[in-house]
């Protein structure tokens, strides 16, 4: 499967969605339309974990090039690298304001050297079955989005953008 990085530079751009719903059906459905990536929304849905699981395998079954990917609810390690060990495949940060937060998000989706995410089989890996590939090529593949939408990070812009691995910005309102 293509990467969403790949992607963009393949054709220039990407269309996507967001789901604010916990429901696998709209998932499906969603993902069925032929968008390129669904944003599980994590900061304004009552979306958790568990149910993120069900919404990725609802995505995957309805398209199985539909790229999955979440909206944090907040940039902490111990929460962040837990959506990615369960299917997503990039994350967007929102309210990022300083270059430690931008390291923060780095340090929880990147794993060694790039990152200090922990390995452990998981869906993503596909519980082991394809962990080496997984594991050798998510550096890589994780797609990194931080959101600017406070003076702070628009004051701070220069230096947000002086990490290499950040592949996008959302500006907020």
């Amino acid at each position: 499967m293509i990467n969403i990085k790949e992607l963009i530079k393949e054709k220039g751009f990407t269309i996507g969605s967001w789901i604010n719903s916990g429901s696998t059906i709209i998932a499906e459905i969603m993902a069925e339309a032929n968008f390129d990536f669904l944003v599980i929304d994590l900061e304004h849905s009552p979306t958790d974990v568990e149910n993120s699981i069900l919404l990725f395998q609802a995505i995957k079954a309805g398209n199985r090039n539909c790229f999955p990917m979440v909206r944090l609810q907040g940039n902490n390690y111990a929460e962040n690298k837990r959506f990615l060990d369960a299917g997503a495949m990039g994350v967007i940060a929102p309210l990022i304001k300083t270059k430690e937060e931008v390291e923060e998000v780095i340090r929880s989706v990147k794993y060694p050297p790039l990152g200090e995410r922990g390995v452990g089989y998981c869906r993503a890996n596909g519980y082991g079955f394809s962990f080496d590939e997984y594991i050798n090529n998510a550096n890589e593949n994780t797609f990194i989005c931080i959101q600017i939408e406070h003076i702070q990070s628009v004051n701070n812009i220069d230096s947000l953008f002086s990490n290499n691995f950040i592949d996008a910005a959302f500006i907020g309102p």
